[in-house]
């Protein structure tokens, strides 16, 4: 009986140094909680860097914009270099070394790298970029810069139009970080075209380093794939003119200036080929190189139209002193009233500086983009030096046809 006791006693014995043994190699529930901890976090970490390293901010939409080990997906020209070890974090970097010229001729030229980019439906953009002088400063800002441009075509060939630019300041000895915000695309742009450049007047042969350029869709908006352009509220009969008192029988009313003395009206007698009267747009420089200013605009609501033209009637007044002329051209708007993103219509007419007789103006087979709701017809009038030009308007039009 007494060996009995004994054995189930050392059985007893034996359970409890197990149980002790089990509960002290047993992890915490702390240790678990961090175990658990650390495998969400390494799964997340694997999953986001599988879409995107930096999931909470937008994807840089360029490619190579460090320069990392290249200038790969870069289009490069003459004076274009990559440095190894002259970036902000001593790694790669671009640098543009474009040979000086004398600033002898009117032409501007320049030595860049471009990117283009599809933008696939973002209605914003910002744009980023470091930059620093190795040594010497050109003689102004503007000789280094990245310039935006806006294409209708995929891959940045069909319709341009410049969008904005980014400026580093003359400083020395220091990486700058500059940056661009609410760059808004031109009216149906569906590519993006960054280019960085240094021109070739001014630069004092100072070398440009640029890193870390950064392009980043900052608003995105839904292409509706079945947008039309106009609204059947503001149609016209072809042929019907949409632009108000374009024949100016007593005033110059409806038509917008950016200064008041650029625009009068005049009544002509019949010999001189208008009705009642004209627009006078007067270009006034009193300094000795061109000039030019927009001098006349009227925006008008769009209907359904496929096509349209727009004109005018003009004529070099006699009292003009100096050569001049212009460009009478048209530019699309998303909304009504000429509001919202725009395009500028590729096709112009420009007025004939040697005729001094009425001459017409005449631009056809214009088609509004998708979404185009407005037009604006302006006109830039230009001087080529000092003194005064008047040019005489009638029978302005924009219809459809």
């Amino acid at each position: 009986m007494d060996r009995k006791k004994q054995n189930l006693g050392l059985i007893v014995l034996l359970i409890l140094v197990l149980a002790i043994a089990f509960y002290l190699q047993r992890p915490s529930d702390d240790t678990a909680k961090q175990n658990v901890t650390s495998n969400i976090s390494n799964t997340s970490s694997t999953s986001a860097s599988t879409q995107n390293p930096n999931y909470n901010e937008p994807l840089n939409l360029l490619k190579n914009g460090n320069f990392e080990d290249s200038l790969n997906s870069w289009n490069q020209q003459a004076g274009i270099f990559w440095s190894a070890n002259s970036g902000k974090n001593k790694l790669g970097a671009l640098l543009i070394n474009a040979p000086q010229l004398e600033d002898k001729s009117k032409f501007i030229y320049a030595k860049s790298a471009s990117q283009c980019v599809r933008i696939n439906g973002g209605s914003s953009f910002a744009v980023k970029a470091n930059f620093r002088y190795l040594d010497t400063l050109p003689d102004r800002a503007s000789v280094n810069r990245i310039h935006v441009y806006w294409y209708d075509g995929l891959n940045c060939k069909r319709g341009g139009q410049y969008g904005d630019y980014l400026e580093p300041k003359l400083e020395k000895d220091r990486w700058q970080a500059i940056q661009k915000h609410n760059l808004i695309p031109s009216l149906g742009a569906n590519s993006v075209l960054i280019k960085i450049e240094q021109s070739q007047r001014g630069n004092n042969n100072s070398v440009a380093i640029w890193d870390n350029v950064v392009l980043l869709e900052t608003r995105y908006k839904k292409v509706d794939e079945n947008l039309t352009a106009g609204n059947p509220q503001f149609d016209k009969p072809l042929g019907e003119n949409y632009l108000l008192n374009a024949t100016f029988n007593t005033n110059i009313e409806q038509w917008q200036s950016s200064r008041l003395p650029y625009l009068q009206w005049r009544p002509l007698p019949l010999s001189d080929n208008a009705k009642n009267g004209v627009m006078a747009s007067t270009l006034e420089n009193k300094r000795t190189s061109s000039m030019n200013e927009y001098v006349f605009k009227q925006c008008v609501n769009i209907g359904t139209n496929e096509r349209y033209e727009f004109g005018a009637k003009v004529k070099i007044a006699s009292e003009s002193n100096q050569r001049g002329g212009g460009r009478l051209r048209a530019t699309w708007y998303e909304n009504e009233n000429c509001k919202g993103r725009y395009r500028a219509v590729p096709k112009h007419i420009d007025v004939n500086e040697e005729t001094k007789n009425w001459q017409t103006l005449h631009v056809n087979e214009l088609t509004p983009p998708k979404g185009a709701n407005s037009v604006n017809i302006s006109f830039l009038h230009s001087i080529d030096g000092q003194g005064k030009h008047v040019l005489l308007w009638d029978d302005l039009f924009f219809r459809g046809h």
